[in-house]
């Protein structure tokens, strides 16, 4: 019995197409190497492609939902998922706050190893701060140090966010303080989050002690300058 193509199938075997006659008109052209690449890769790994990229479409407008629903599709019909696959669909988690979707799928990641880098965890990360979440948070901070995997100023900012709502001042000050060591610039931002972790916990000497007599303007201001964070920072 013929069964009419649903609305996931038309829009991933449409972008295929259109993706095949770019690559046609362009890479041909212009990128014979790239195109030879391209014609070489199997089925799947192309579909592979076209799905990763509605993915992060759906990602990008917040729809979540269907971004898992392309991403489980994908198993039904055997398509092989990248890291990129997984990455797009933890931000679409990120996104639309689940969390614990979000840690799920970094696990599976590892139980299948499928490569993870910073933006995997950077993700994770801010799905758990969003949530309030700083115990799972600085767990992954810790698997990435496992993995050899370098922190940025966005994995530190969130692990403090995540401190700043959980009122985890202290941890909040000595991630401000990694950051220092390891010569990771910061936002006023974060800078801010760290501040009101101590002003919330009603530790406003610990934040006069670490940041000097500047950071109560600087707190309620948002400005710090580069030279001025470096000085005062100890």
């Amino acid at each position: 019995m013929h069964r009419t193509p649903g609305l996931t199938w038309i829009a991933v075997k449409g972008a295929r197409h259109r993706q095949l006659n770019l690559k046609q008109g362009e890479a041909k052209a212009h990128q014979p190497f790239l195109w030879r690449s391209y014609v070489a890769q199997t089925d799947a790994e192309k579909e592979g492609i076209v799905y990763n990229a509605c993915i992060s479409a759906c990602e990008k407008a917040g729809q979540w939902q269907h971004a898992l629903a392309l991403f489980h599709e994908m198993e039904g019909c055997r398509i092989p998922r990248s890291s990129i696959t997984y990455n797009a669909t933890i931000s679409a988690c990120e996104k639309g706050h689940e969390w614990e979707r979000a840690l799920t799928f970094v696990a599976e990641m590892e139980a299948l190893n499928v490569d993870r880098c910073a933006i995997t965890y950077n993700a994770c990360i801010a799905a758990c701060d969003e949530a309030g979440q700083w115990q799972h948070a600085l767990l992954l901070l810790a698997d990435m140090s496992r993995n050899q995997l370098q922190s940025c100023a966005i994995t530190y900012h969130a692990c403090i966010m995540a401190c700043e709502k959980s009122l985890q001042w202290r941890r909040a000050l000595n991630f401000m303080s990694k950051m220092h060591a390891q010569r990771v610039d910061w936002k006023s931002n974060t800078l801010n989050a760290a501040i009101s972790a101590c002003e919330r916990s009603g530790q406003w000497p610990a934040a006069h002690q670490k940041f000097g007599s500047s950071f109560y303007t600087w707190y309620h201001t948002g400005r710090c300058s580069e030279a001025e964070r470096w000085k005062t920072i100890r």
